[in-house]
């Protein structure tokens, strides 16, 4: 009588290593379309904070300040359109 388990370990292994495949490609697979979506995010960021356009710029400047708020102070920098 011959013992056939060591065999069927073999191939049980072997499902395990393609489903491991799988998995792997998956994962890569959803990792680049999700590095992809963040790419096209933050060009279209990039892009309306420097277009100059108004309805576009998701960071409006703030308003004037009055005169009499602005006296003797020291001017304010603005901080650069931001980016990714």
């Amino acid at each position: 009588m011959r013992d056939d388990r060591g065999a069927s370990s073999v191939e049980y292994g072997l499902i395990v290593v393609a489903i491991a495949a799988v998995v792997v490609m998956v994962v890569v697979s959803v990792g680049n379309l999700t590095r992809q979506q963040y790419e096209k995010a933050c060009d279209a960021w990039n892009a309306a904070a420097h277009s100059g356009d108004a309805a576009a710029d998701p960071v409006p400047d703030p308003p004037e300040a009055p005169a009499f708020a602005r006296r003797g102070a020291a001017p304010v920098a603005q901080d650069p359109a931001p980016t990714c």
